[in-house]
């Protein structure tokens, strides 16, 4: 929902995207606005990063992380470390509680950021895992990170509901791990 750039975001950040997925959410967003605005709805808006556990499908880049160190897929592996992948990414625990305190609070809400609020590289799990499995990769990364450059700041998340980040993505690997094992 938020164009490229390299700065933290906050739900003061002008609601800019560059594909149909993100501007569609925007419209929605817009929609939900004006019907509350006319007393029909009372909702907010949750805007949520990256974000990962054991539940999510096996599609997603951690599961298929960890699927791969099992099934000793080095050139998957090799070929995700070369991205250099960054970004704001999170525990899916931490999203789920803060979703619920948003669901119960009183208070009125028209925008919320639920994100880890921190940089994360993903290369930090390929090493991980890598100890884990006591696997010796060669790998390289190339100098263009695939990032998705935003990073949410959940400062109003913080305030208006105590939203606390308390898992990070190294946790979820963990859970995914000993899922798949």
């Amino acid at each position: 929902m938020f164009k490229n750039s390299n700065k933290k975001v906050s739900e003061k950040t002008a609601l800019k995207s560059n594909d149909y997925y993100g501007n569609y959410k925007i419209d929605v967003h817009k929609m939900i606005m004006r019907m509350k605005k006319n007393k029909k709805i009372d909702a907010s808006t949750a805007i949520l990063f990256n974000h990962d556990s054991v539940f999510r499908n096996k599609k997603f880049l951690l599961p298929r992380l960890v699927k791969s160190f099992i099934n000793k897929d080095l050139k998957f592996i090799k070929d995700i470390y070369k991205l250099n992948i960054n970004g704001d990414f999170s525990h899916a625990e931490d999203i789920c509680n803060g979703i619920y305190k948003l669901s119960i609070t009183k208070k009125k809400i028209d925008m919320l950021i639920l994100s880890s609020g921190k940089r994360f590289y993903i290369n930090k799990i390929i090493n991980y895992l890598e100890k884990y499995f006591q696997y010796n990769i060669k790998k390289t990364y190339s100098d263009k990170n695939l990032n998705y450059r935003i990073v949410g700041s959940n400062k109003l998340a913080k305030k208006l509901i105590n939203y606390k980040t308390l898992k990070s993505p190294v946790n979820a690997c963990k859970e995914i791990l000993e899922n798949y094992l």
